[in-house]
């Protein structure tokens, strides 16, 4: 009975591995040979604050990053796949599926353009016959 004692506790004083998630690259200096170095983030725009968004990506992490003077958005023509470009950043939305493009300008990204993507379709299912 000891012995099985000794081993529940020593079972329980096991330390569980450690769940990591990989961190945010930070930009490192740009190179003179590039006309530009560009990032892509598939995730949601969780909020607008003053020339900031903060950016949900797909493994749930969250980044503020600055909006460049030439951004775009493409917001979606209702009832097609197409998107009309806009560079009112009032047509900034949140809580929709994005593609965001950044630049590197200065050693930061910076948002270049918001693309919204269209809501997945899924099939109805099929009547049985």
């Amino acid at each position: 009975m000891a012995v099985l004692g000794a081993i529940l506790i020593k079972n329980s004083q096991m330390s569980k591995p450690k769940q990591t998630t990989a961190p945010i690259p930070t930009p490192t200096l740009a190179n003179a040979f590039f006309d530009a170095q560009l990032a892509t983030i598939q995730g949601e725009i969780i909020e607008i604050k003053n020339s900031t968004i903060l950016i949900k990506n797909g493994t749930g992490q969250l980044k503020n990053f600055p909006i460049s003077p030439k951004a775009v958005v493409f917001q979606l023509i209702p009832g097609t796949t197409q998107a009309t470009p806009s560079a009112d950043l009032k047509n900034i939305e949140t809580g929709k599926k994005v593609l965001i493009q950044l630049e590197l300008t200065n050693n930061e990204y910076q948002v270049l353009t918001i693309t919204y993507l269209p809501p997945l379709v899924t099939p109805s299912p099929k009547p049985k016959l």
